[in-house]
């Protein structure tokens, strides 16, 4: 029982983070949303806050982010692969359990990763940004940091 209360705590947090921080990101609010919940509330907070916010240009393709996104995918699914091993001869614990919940996050951080490369913008539904003094849209260019 204590579980479930904890787990409806953990993904009320997690979806208040993503809603109020991740939206306003260029990693967006699935993304936020599915680092917060995988990779604790603490971990989603530190990757949602590292991304650009939404009116910043996106990010250039990179080779390093490509690379380290392969590393993150190869090392934790073998870490998986390893981790079913040892579930399936029996030993089933809460750390095997959190461990594998946290291997599913950095798989899909390196996944993430592997898309930022690219240049992608996760963001696909930000706020439009508007000048204060007509009160007009800006077209993404001309967007100012308002900071």
């Amino acid at each position: 029982m204590e579980g479930l209360i904890f787990l409806a705590i953990s993904g009320g947090i997690a979806f208040a983070m993503a809603h109020f921080l991740g939206r306003k990101r260029q990693i967006g609010f699935g993304w936020s949303f599915f680092f917060c919940l995988f990779l604790s509330p603490i971990g989603g907070l530190i990757i949602t806050m590292l991304s650009r916010k939404y009116y910043d240009p996106n990010p250039e393709p990179s080779n390093s982010k490509k690379v380290w996104g392969w590393i993150l995918i190869v090392w934790f699914s073998l870490s998986v692969l390893g981790l079913i091993m040892r579930l399936g001869s029996g030993r089933v614990d809460a750390i095997a359990l959190n461990t594998l919940i946290m291997e599913i996050g950095f798989i899909g951080l390196g996944y993430y990763l592997i898309e930022l490369s690219k240049g992608k913008n996760f963001n696909t539904e930000a706020l439009t940004k508007t000048d204060d003094s007509t009160n007009t849209v800006l077209p993404k260019a001309e967007y100012k940091s308002f900071d």
